[in-house]
This record gives structure tokens, C-alpha cells and sequence, in this order.
């Protein structure tokens, strides 16, 4: 993510810093984690569609994230 996030600010002066808006507007880039979970015992998260606190946005799709970033 950092790279990412480095790659967006080109250009882009101030603006381009605070990156977390525009990851949640490209939800489209990222791969949704429906199943699974982290607990431990009965303390944890489980997956589920949408953000949630076990996976956030789910896995970036490098390529498809960077094209959303440079628009």
C-alpha cells in the first residue's frame, strides 16, 4: 500500500496524502474476504461481506488499484 500510496501523490501536492477516501471509493480494486475469521477462543473478528474488522477492504488487486489511484 505504501507504493500505492506514493504513486497517487504524484502530482497531486496535498490532495494526494490522504489516501484512505479513495480506497473506499475503489472497492472495485480490492478482493472482498467473505469467509473466515481471526478469533482466538472466543475473542476475534469473522468476515463478512463489505468492510468489516477482520480483513478492512479485503486483498488489493495491485493493477486495478493503481489505475483507480491515477484517475
Amino acid at each position: 500500500m505504501g507504493r500505492a500510496d506514493r504513486r497517487s501523490q504524484r502530482g497531486r501536492g496535498e490532495a494526494g496524502r490522504f489516501i484512505h477516501p479513495r480506497l473506499y471509493a475503489a472497492a472495485a480494486a480490492f478482493h472482498n474476504i467473505v469467509t473466515g475469521t481471526n478469533k482466538v477462543g472466543s475473542v476475534g473478528y469473522r468476515a463478512a461481506t463489505g468492510w468489516n474488522a477482520f480483513t478492512g477492504l479485503g486483498t488489493p488487486d495491485g493493477t486495478k488499484l493503481l489505475t483507480l489511484l491515477r484517475q
